[in-house]
């Protein structure tokens, strides 16, 4: 199906994908539901001037192919589980945006405000996110347990790469997966939990530079923006050891002989969304 509107697909109730081909391009929402949507396979391709995909409820990607190729905020619900797939999102805000329940104010029919009870949880699949804004973005939580995500993030201050809630009890938690987040260094947020060896560091780089780390796990990824720090997760990281990530010909070490977590940044921590549509 195709669709040219101010919202492309808008429904009160849940909306289910399943075996489909969709492209969708829209003014507003590309896919709007004021409840839940669950994409379970197929391939869904939305442009849009405003969200990509958006939901009052919950956003859960079981698997399938979503490429969201224009947007302000890429994929924005109360809270987004990505179980497996293939996801990627440009968006000139924010790329995955996670809100929270239970808040009825809100601007531009998003019927929930800063709440801390948001998670975004990616258990699995591939993600890519190109974003001007927050790359990954919780009220609340973050949560990886595994598969690859790759945040190309801002290039300029104010928005970081990962962000999550700043009120107690928010946590970015590492259990599993490989991540690589780079951005500006101004917003950049470390995982802080978990089970698994992250590391922020302080390396820049240019559009076009390909990063590598020494870990024995082949991870390699080629940019297409300028960064200043770098996020990176991944099994092959080890308690006890160090490596070495390189981005053209700057080089930046990761040192896990004493934590789980080593940052050469200090950043302002997580902030996340603003209320009542206020991003």
């Amino acid at each position: 199906n195709s669709s040219t509107s101010q919202k492309g697909i808008k429904t009160d109730g849940d909306i289910t994908i399943k075996d489909t081909a969709l492209t969708v391009s829209a003014a507003d929402d590309a896919i709007h539901g004021n409840a839940n949507i669950v994409i379970e396979s197929g391939a869904v391709v939305v442009s849009s001037s405003d969200d990509g995909i958006t939901a009052s409820g919950d956003l859960t990607i079981n698997g399938g192919t979503v490429n969201v190729l224009q947007s302000y905020e890429g994929l924005e619900a109360a809270n987004i589980t990505i179980n497996d797939g293939n996801i990627s999102v440009t968006a000139s805000d924010d790329g995955l945006n996670c809100a929270g329940g239970s808040d009825t104010s809100s601007q531009d029919d998003r019927p929930w405000g800063g709440n801390t009870d948001a998670t975004l949880t990616i258990n699995g699949g591939n993600v890519y996110v190109n974003a001007s804004g927050d790359g990954l973005d919780s009220n609340g939580s973050i949560y990886i347990t595994g598969g690859t995500t790759i945040v190309e993030g801002p290039t300029n201050g104010g928005n970081g790469a990962l962000d999550k809630g700043d009120s107690n009890g928010c946590v970015a938690s590492i259990t599993g997966g490989t991540v690589l987040a780079i951005g500006t260094s101004d917003m950049a947020v470390n995982f802080d939990t978990g089970t698994q060896c992250s590391a922020l560091v302080s390396l820049s780089g240019n559009a076009g530079d390909t990063i590598t780390v020494d870990d024995g796990s082949g991870f390699s990824f080629t940019t297409s923006k300028n960064f200043a720090c770098a996020v990176y997760s991944s099994p092959s990281l080890t308690q006890g050891n160090t490596y070495t990530m390189t981005a053209g010909s700057n080089t930046a070490t990761l040192d896990f002989t004493s934590s789980l977590y080593y940052s050469t940044i200090q950043g302002m921590g997580g902030r996340g969304g603003f209320p009542g549509g206020m991003r």
